[in-house]
């Protein structure tokens, strides 16, 4: 008795032209996590002022804001999917004592920065591990800063901006090297300083240090081709089955005396 199409195992009705689809979809590791991170929450990110002149100052303090995310494969390889970190700050400050009477500064600005997306470190990203990016490329920051100053030159002092004129801000470097980040228990991070610039032929600088409190984590999404790929043999297979189907369902020839 011939087993109908309804009653077939479903293993047996797919192809191996969908078996091949599946297997090339690229599998990730099963410890391959997509996790966020933010630095909204104190001390969050800080910017650290150092000269050989006077001890470090911390600046901006509760000021930088900012996200991460990574996808952690579990093999010793991380991929920064995405780091952005921002900053919105107004000053407004007197200067009758250093500049004589009436001097002032007013400097609005607000500004996000990032690097290329999709660059990768070594390590792991579990609670208590670490992971040494090195250096990151493609650096660009979006936003631009307003100043008013009596003196005017007051706001050439003041991240370069320009007396009554709204600048767009840039980025001192197209390259900069995170170090390590180290993650404690809870799985949040601090990276190691990174050098951000330098002032006055070196002798002063300007120093990033990035916090990213663990914010969740989630499985890698289906890759693009692989949803295609998967998605076009489900649509042959289905196709196949149909025709089978009405095969089955068509009349068969009835037997001629001379078939006897």
């Amino acid at each position: 008795m011939k087993t109908s199409l309804r009653t077939r195992p479903i293993y047996r009705r797919l192809p191996a032209a969908l078996l091949f689809v599946g297997l090339s979809v690229p599998a990730w590791p099963a410890a391959a996590e997509v996790r966020a991170y933010d630095s909204d929450a104190l001390p969050g990110d800080t910017l650290t002022v150092s000269s050989a002149t006077c001890p470090a100052v911390d600046i901006d303090v509760g000021v930088l804001r900012g996200h991460a995310v990574i996808l952690d494969e579990g093999s010793g390889t991380v991929t920064l999917r995405e780091l952005r970190s921002e900053r919105s700050k107004r000053i407004d400050v007197q200067l009758d004592g250093a500049f004589g009477p009436g001097a002032f500064v007013f400097l609005t600005n607000a500004a996000s920065e990032s690097p290329a997306p999709d660059q990768t470190g070594s390590g792991g990203s579990a609670p208590l591990g670490q992971v040494s990016w090195g250096v990151l490329a493609g650096w660009s920051t979006t936003g631009s800063q307003f100043c008013l100053a009596s003196p005017p030159t007051l706001c050439s002092g003041v991240g370069g901006a320009v007396h009554g004129t709204t600048t767009p801000l840039r980025m001192p470097s197209a390259t900069y090297d995170l170090g390590t980040w180290s993650f404690d228990a809870r799985g949040d991070f601090e990276g190691s300083p990174y050098l951000r610039q330098t002032f006055d032929g070196g002798a002063t600088n300007l120093q990033h240090i990035l916090r990213g409190a663990y914010s969740g984590a989630a499985l890698p999404a289906l890759p693009r081709f692989g949803a295609a790929a998967l998605a076009a043999g489900l649509l042959g297979t289905g196709a196949r089955a149909l025709r089978r189907k009405r095969t089955d369902r068509a009349p068969r020839p009835k037997a001629t005396g001379g078939d006897r």
